[in-house]
């Protein structure tokens, strides 16, 4: 889960959370807007790693975890952030 103590600076990265998570989704509907939901890409890894890939090298984010990326996109769509 991403937690309440997620910070993007512990990762390298020069963004509140809720900038992130913002920019991150706006990467995931730039990519897969009306062709997949995220849970759709989460059962097709390859493409969820490259999405990972693509916004730490788009952002310059080399610490970032996938794990952050990806649930900073299914928390948006559930709602929870």
């Amino acid at each position: 889960m991403l937690e309440n103590t997620f910070h993007p600076g512990k990762y390298g990265v020069d963004l509140e959370r809720t900038e992130f998570v913002n920019q991150v989704v706006e990467d995931f509907n730039s990519t897969f807007g009306g062709i997949w939901m995220v849970d759709e890409v989460l059962v097709h890894p390859r493409q969820a790693e490259r999405f990972c890939e693509r916004v730490r090298r788009k952002h310059e984010y080399s610490q970032i975890p996938d794990d952050f990326i990806l649930r900073s996109v299914v928390q948006r769509s559930r709602k929870l952030w």
